[in-house]
């Protein structure tokens, strides 16, 4: 679904969200703004509409609405060079590809104190297509503009790291949950590893098949329906109470240390 440098988490924070489902949530209470940067293919068409990208920026403000975070599509740029709408890479090398198509794009195109979103039709690499990738902006892939892809990539932008974050260090009974894993006591332990995805998940049917145990030899049984997993083909995506807690810190804490990282 995405490529993901946890580099680009803000080093700062590195505390661990308990989940604790009884305190109230951290409110944000803030609308953030998005510019669309729309890459145009060859043939100078766009492959994507401003109403395709608000319609999906509505769907994924419920998903915040909780913490009190909203998302508006405030200015639509179109970026006239096709060469700028694919990129192809072989194992890990496709995010540096994607760093190095930001660096040359970003000094062009960013529009300051907003949330750069970047729509091109292609990256892939020698694995699996990437849908989105997020770092101090979001790349989304034109063809995977969905609530699953577009909630996931905000996910990381606020301080989240995939379910399967550790390559499976997280005991499945949480008991070591402050220290692995992607440190949310609240999502399940999840083995996933993106090298082998059909081991782990049957799309056909929905179901998670992996066998293999942990270090303490307990099953594992994660939670299908994590926007920050890469099982959610068919189940209703959500964010659990800590990963929205954990955002709703991270961009407070961010908000305090602006010098580091502060681009909306």
């Amino acid at each position: 679904m995405a490529g993901f440098n946890e580099a680009f988490i803000n080093p700062s924070f590195s505390k661990s969200i308990s989940g604790d489902t009884i305190k109230p949530l951290t409110k944000v209470n803030k609308e953030f703004l998005i510019v669309a940067h729309i890459v145009r293919k060859q043939d100078g068409s766009a492959g994507i509409t401003p109403t395709e990208i608000s319609s999906v920026l509505n769907q994924v403000n419920t998903l915040f609405a909780p913490i009190g975070m909203s998302f508006t599509l405030c200015q639509t740029d179109y970026i006239d060079n096709f060469q700028y709408d694919s990129l192809n890479g072989i194992g890990p090398s496709v995010q540096n590809l994607i760093i190095d198509y930001m660096d040359e794009v970003a000094v062009q195109y960013n529009i300051e104190r907003r949330i750069n979103m970047y729509f091109m039709s292609e990256f892939i690499n020698a694995y699996a297509p990437y849908c989105g990738f997020a770092g101090d902006y979001i790349v989304i892939k034109k063809g995977c503009n969905t609530l699953t892809v577009v909630a996931h990539e905000f996910g990381h932008y606020f301080g989240l790291m995939h379910t399967f974050a550790g390559n499976g260090t997280e005991h499945a009974d949480g008991s070591n949950c402050n220290d692995a894993g992607d440190k949310v006591c609240d999502t399940p332990a999840d083995p996933f590893n993106e090298a082998s995805p059909d081991s782990y998940y049957d799309k056909s049917s929905c179901q998670f098949i992996y066998k293999g145990r942990d270090a303490k030899n307990q099953f594992y049984s994660p939670d299908l329906g994590n926007i920050m997993s890469y099982y959610t083909s068919c189940v209703c995506p959500k964010f659990t109470h800590g990963q929205l807690e954990r955002m709703a810190q991270y961009y407070k804490q961010i908000q305090q240390r602006p010098e580091e990282f502060l681009p909306w």
